[in-house]
């Protein structure tokens, strides 16, 4: 992400208050955090492959930006938001959620001890489907992280053209003329997240039989000699998190875009993922995350469905804060990047990076259905 200041001026604007002040401007708003996986020790294997560790923040890193969060915020656990969701309780000042999204076992290994010592409430994000084959001792690698994987570790002697990859994507939507051989990458899973399944299958086995094999799931560790960053946490896993202060929420069964399923297939993926969690720990999941979350991968027909199933709020990956203007099955969230300073954190989760963009370069949020 490309900021308008540099390190030393973010940190002179910490040092002169202006992460402090942009806080207590926005005091009445909701600031919810996306994380993915939570790393340690692997940072040789990271610097080498860092297109797979994309969404990957270090462990000490991460509790920096927990011990930040815990100094200048209020908290949230799932209590406190269901209240503040359903009117039953005034927003707290400087209210802050911490979420996770794909339920990924770094999140039970390495996270979650640092979100426990701390005293820290989070939310975990489940595709159930992806936790019942880790409870039955299988590894389900998301399909975009494992056609990623196969690409960062394919061999060094293979070149792989951003024409090549092209030709097995006929409907791409986007040029492919002139970029690097991973943006082509990067584009061509963007391109097959907006297909539904069925339409993917096709493409995705061309891509992989392009690229070649997929690694070892030993090749890329959460920590040294520890299980694979792309495995999912088991419902054993799940059930010990509902007891150290974790909310489980639902993320369908298959990760899928709702917005790429017939309305009665994404019931069903909603249904089945709340009920999953329901069943596994005995407590009704009231809140959801939607796979993907962009603009166009959610709708009011979504919403209806979450309503039906006693939901009370819905988080997207639309970038921004929430007031009390916000739907609360459109909640807006900040993803916190992997290289992100605790300069850069500050500067964002204040608040002040939006006051810039909107003065500076005029930019606007998304807007939600």
């Amino acid at each position: 992400m490309t900021l308008p200041l540099r390190q030393p001026l973010l940190r002179a604007a910490r040092a002169l208050g202006l992460p402090r002040w942009m806080r207590r401007r926005h005091a009445d708003e909701l600031l919810v955090l996306t994380y993915h996986s939570v790393t340690t020790g692997v940072q040789e294997i990271r610097q080498r492959h860092p297109l797979v560790y994309r969404n990957a923040v270090s462990a000490a890193r991460f509790e920096r930006q927990m011990q930040y969060l815990k100094r200048h915020y209020t908290l949230l656990d799932g209590d406190a938001l269901r209240a503040v969701l359903t009117g039953n309780a005034p927003m707290p000042d400087r209210a802050v959620a911490v979420t996770f999204d794909d339920g990924l076992l770094n999140n039970a290994t390495v996270a979650l001890p640092i979100l426990k010592r701390l005293e820290v409430p989070a939310f975990f994000f489940l595709p159930t489907g992806f936790v019942d084959a880790a409870s039955e001792g299988t590894l389900r690698r998301h399909w975009s992280e494992d056609l990623i994987a196969r690409f960062s570790f394919r061999s060094g002697d293979d070149p792989l053209s951003p024409e090549s990859i092209g030709r097995r994507l006929p409907s791409l939507t986007t040029t492919l003329t002139g970029c690097s051989p991973t943006e082509a990458m990067l584009r061509a899973v963007n391109h097959l997240k907006n297909l539904p399944p069925s339409k993917r299958t096709d493409r995705l086995a061309a891509l992989r039989d392009l690229i070649g094999d997929a690694p070892p799931a030993s090749a890329v560790p959460a920590t040294p000699d520890g299980p694979s960053l792309l495995a999912t946490m088991t419902w054993h896993h799940a059930r010990a998190a509902a007891t150290d202060g974790i909310t489980l929420g639902g993320h369908t069964v298959n990760h899928e875009s709702l917005a790429q399923l017939p309305t009665e297939t994404a019931e069903t993926e909603i249904a089945r993922s709340l009920q999953a969690i329901e069943d596994h720990t005995g407590a009704p999941a009231q809140l959801f995350s939607y796979p993907y979350g962009r603009p166009d991968d959610v709708s009011k027909t979504h919403k209806s469905i979450l309503l039906a199933r006693e939901c009370c709020g819905a988080f997207t990956q639309i970038t921004g804060f929430n007031d009390a203007s916000t739907d609360p099955f459109f909640l807006r969230r900040i993803d916190v990047s992997p290289n992100y300073s605790l300069e850069v954190f500050a500067y964002i989760a204040s608040g002040t990076k939006r006051a810039v963009d909107r003065v500076v370069r005029g930019r606007r949020p998304p807007s939600s259905p």
